[in-house]
């Protein structure tokens, strides 16, 4: 399946989900966001903000 219709199942499942419990949607819209995003599309969550500054001046010194 394209990530594309991953995304789509995940925003009906999330829909139908907050309808059933009282679960705030946005809590669910993150908590979906981060599985898509790590499981589906195989992006990695960042280890810590220190070694993205890291990156991002050794970037901007070239």
């Amino acid at each position: 399946m394209t990530p594309e219709i991953i995304s789509i199942i995940a925003l009906t499942v999330m829909l139908i989900v907050s309808t059933i419990f009282p679960v705030n949607m946005g809590a669910l819209a993150f908590v979906s966001a981060f599985l898509v995003g790590t499981l589906a599309v195989g992006m990695a969550p960042r280890t810590s903000s220190a070694d993205s500054l890291a990156a991002c001046s050794s970037r901007s010194s070239v």
